[in-house]
């Protein structure tokens, strides 16, 4: 090889040598421009999916916070007002809604039972919301509900006959003259369907004494018919389906996070 030849061959090399290193370095910028912008878009992306993350929690927690003061709360109040109703704690006897069988009037309560709905004691929208995330609650809400509707004029009928049995007994018109405090009948009524004395200490502490054992008597005469057993049926039916109902409420009330998916978040 002559001397220009081999002078010629290493230019030759030197220029795509000097390529091949400006090709390496352009190649390098464009690799870490495309770094820099994948890796603000990567950023960016972990930033939007962050913050929306945040704000689905958040609103999620104000979604549950609503469900328990405008839904779960109203609801466990109406769930103890039917228990004390249907428990016949003292106090809460059923005298305001069934035969009046002294003026024979008649109070129609019959009408509010038939058409019962939770829905018309909270926030008709969170409560519809319940079957997303509490399926079986808004379950046994339903169950509860179309129980009352069904069964509660049926227990006021019985109620009506049970009462007025007692107050035209022969044994129980000859209590009158004593002027007897509280009225007695309430006093019959509750031993007529077993309720516990537990429930009524008041009513049977401020009963005459010499009266107890002729109520008490009035009472038993009347626990074994039709009328008082339907009585203790139905009742003893919508109070344990409340109860079940008011121990899922306790047990959602202390949860922190709502499951489930709804539209609301």
């Amino acid at each position: 090889m002559t001397v220009v030849a081999s002078k010629q061959l290493r230019n030759l090399i030197s220029v795509h040598s000097t390529t091949i290193l400006l090709v390496g370095e352009l190649l390098e910028h464009v690799l870490n421009a495309v770094y820099t912008v994948l890796g603000g878009l990567i950023a960016g992306l972990v930033g939007w999916l962050l913050e929306s993350r945040r704000r689905r929690y958040d609103a999620m927690l104000k979604h549950f916070d609503d469900i328990k003061k405008e839904c779960l709360e109203p609801l466990k109040r109406e769930l103890i007002d039917l228990c004390g109703r249907f428990g016949y704690v003292e106090g809460r006897l059923p005298t305001y809604e069934v035969l009046d069988v002294v003026s024979g009037a008649k109070v129609n309560a019959d009408t509010r039972w038939a058409d019962y709905s939770f829905r018309n004691v909270v926030n008709r929208v969170l409560y519809d919301d319940l079957v997303n995330h509490f399926p079986s609650l808004s379950k046994a809400l339903t169950e509860l509900e179309e129980d009352i509707r069904v069964v509660v004029p049926e227990l006021l009928k019985a109620l009506r006959v049970l009462y007025t049995l007692i107050h035209s007994d022969k044994e129980f018109a000859q209590l009158k003259d004593l002027q007897l405090a509280p009225e007695p009948i309430h006093f019959i009524f509750l031993v007529a369907i077993s309720v516990e004395e537990s429930q009524w200490p008041l009513t049977y502490r401020e009963i005459n004494r010499q009266a107890i054992d002729r109520l008490v008597r009035i009472g038993e005469k009347y626990r074994g018919s039709r009328e008082a057993r339907r009585v203790r049926e139905i009742s003893e039916s919508i109070l344990t389906k409340a109860k079940r109902c008011l121990n899922e409420i306790e047990k959602i009330m202390v949860q922190t996070k709502l499951r489930g998916r709804c539209p609301y978040f």
